[in-house]
């Protein structure tokens, strides 16, 4: 295909082959009813630090208000993946445990937010608002 204004070519058409489709930059992904767990960090090829001499680091988890360490372990799932030979991961849980009417009153919950925390109470560190 060609375009001409007077005797100059403003468009050619080239018979050039279509670039390669673009590579899948989302991963893989695993799932667990209707919660997907990206898996995008069991395919890290870039370089990585040197490991850790000696023993493995010990990371200590707190989760937030309203929270749980069950929520906290799927926040954390990648960091965990990445770190699996140089880390020990220690998740703790909030000493004051969520009423419904305290959960209610802050934030209600979605169904997979549930899903995600086990099922379990939420809880917090410390009693009253903030």
């Amino acid at each position: 295909v060609s375009m001409r204004i007077g005797t100059k070519d403003i468009l050619e058409k080239l018979d050039t082959p279509l670039p390669p489709p673009k590579p899948n930059r989302y991963g893989t992904a695993r799932s667990t009813g209707s919660v997907s767990i990206s898996m995008k960090t069991t395919d890290y090829v870039k370089a990585q630090p040197a490991p850790i001499a000696g023993e493995k680091m010990k990371v200590l988890c707190i989760h937030g208000h309203g929270s749980n360490p069950e929520a906290m372990k799927f926040q954390v799932v990648q960091l965990k993946m990445l770190m699996k030979d140089d880390a020990e991961f220690d998740f703790v849980e909030g000493v004051v445990e969520w009423d419904e009417e305290l959960l209610n009153r802050n934030t209600p919950r979605e169904q997979d937010e549930l899903f995600i925390a086990g099922n379990k109470p939420f809880r917090s560190w410390f009693d009253g608002e903030w």
